[in-house]
């Protein structure tokens, strides 16, 4: 697993940390986690590309970026359910 890790750029990780965060934190609202998590992974990538235009050319505009963050958000999501679904049983 450590070796898996160690593929996925320093950066990439961090998108999907957040996207997993998102959806961990919004996970019971459906709707809600998907439209915050699009608006995050988005609007992070439209600030870079908007930094790029007007102060410096620092930050690499990057979809993969907005792909990892979606992916760790449907990540959060689903364990959300799941851990709901256990919950439920277990109640």
């Amino acid at each position: 697993m450590i070796d898996l890790l160690d593929k996925i750029p320093e950066d990439k990780q961090k998108h999907i940390a957040v996207g997993v965060l998102l959806g961990l934190a919004l996970g019971a609202h459906f709707l809600i986690a998907v439209v915050v998590i699009l608006i995050a992974a988005l609007g992070k990538e439209a600030y870079d590309y908007i930094y790029n235009m007007f102060i410096s050319d620092v930050h690499d505009v990057d979809l993969y970026d907005s792909l990892a963050t979606i992916g760790g958000g449907a990540v959060g999501i689903v364990l959300i359910y799941v851990i709901n679904s256990v919950i439920g049983v277990l109640v």
